[in-house]
């Protein structure tokens, strides 16, 4: 299991699961583990400064993999 960092995809796999004629409710569940590269990448995508792969710098991509 692996995030999704882009939205598009994100938003494919929803609309996937929430077709027209749907008439039960959709939800969608984001798990993600605690102290995990995971929960770093996952962290570092949900600022609003970081709309794009092109915004993050090396470092900051590196402290994506390092451990706590």
């Amino acid at each position: 299991m692996e995030p999704i960092i882009n939205k598009a995809d994100e938003h494919q796999a929803i609309g996937t699961i929430h077709r027209l004629g749907q008439t039960k409710p959709t939800f969608v569940h984001n798990f993600i583990i605690r102290d995990s590269i995971e929960e770093n990448i996952t962290n570092l995508f949900s600022g609003d400064m970081f709309n794009r792969w092109d915004d993050i710098l090396l470092s900051q991509l590196i402290r994506v993999f390092e451990r706590n």
